[in-house]
């Protein structure tokens, strides 16, 4: 796995409530699909639509470690002020997390800390 030498860095809220993963930044789908304005419910207090929907690839560093997550189905949400990986979702997809003293570990399927 490669990287670029210039990083960006995206902060993602680790959400309990929220069904499905939300991003706000058009472009940093890798792939993406238009929808027709999917109403999505309230989001930060606002009534929220889909614009969108796609994958998302991601850098997650732990430990000195960088690796590299894919979230698949994340809906774009221009209104929405922050990125929102649903906990429900990651569970969804075979993923654990793991939350004590309010930090929460996301791991991969067979339990691997990997953000």
């Amino acid at each position: 796995m490669s990287y670029h030498k210039h990083e960006v860095y995206i902060v993602c809220l680790a959400d309990t409530s929220t069904t499905s993963h939300i991003f706000y930044q058009h472009d940093m789908f890798a792939d993406y699909q238009t929808t027709n304005n999917i109403a999505i419910g309230r989001v930060g207090g606002i009534h929220a639509h889909a614009c969108g929907k796609g994958t998302i690839r991601l850098l997650a560093q732990l430990n000195a470690e960088t690796r590299q997550i894919t979230l698949h189905d994340m809906l774009h949400v221009s209104d929405s002020k922050h990125n929102l990986l649903s906990l429900e979702q990651w569970e969804n997809n075979g993923q654990l997390y793991h939350a004590k003293d309010s930090i929460i570990t996301l791991n991969s399927s067979d339990g691997t800390p990997i953000a």
